[in-house]
């Protein structure tokens, strides 16, 4: 029998070399939303559905549900 993985999602901060200022600067999110729904179609119709909310108080990424909208918080330090 197989261990169980026991890493969170916070442990791809640990090895996550920091990003250059520019690159920092000039990231956007929408091209990589874009071909995520070229190769992954599934996904368009829940991609399209949310809102994309930048934010510094999740480490990562993260989704959530109020009444009928979604959000998806994204952190540009963990995305660039």
């Amino acid at each position: 029998m197989s261990a169980k993985n026991q890493s969170t999602a916070n442990d791809l901060l640990k090895n996550k070399k920091p990003v250059d200022s520019e690159r920092l600067k000039n990231f956007e999110l929408s091209p990589y939303l874009v071909n995520l729904i070229g190769h992954e179609p599934f996904y368009s119709r829940i991609l399209r559905s949310m809102t994309k909310i930048e934010t510094d108080k999740v480490p990562t990424a993260g989704v959530n549900t109020t009444y009928e909208k979604f959000n998806l918080y994204w952190n540009r330090n963990f995305m660039a």
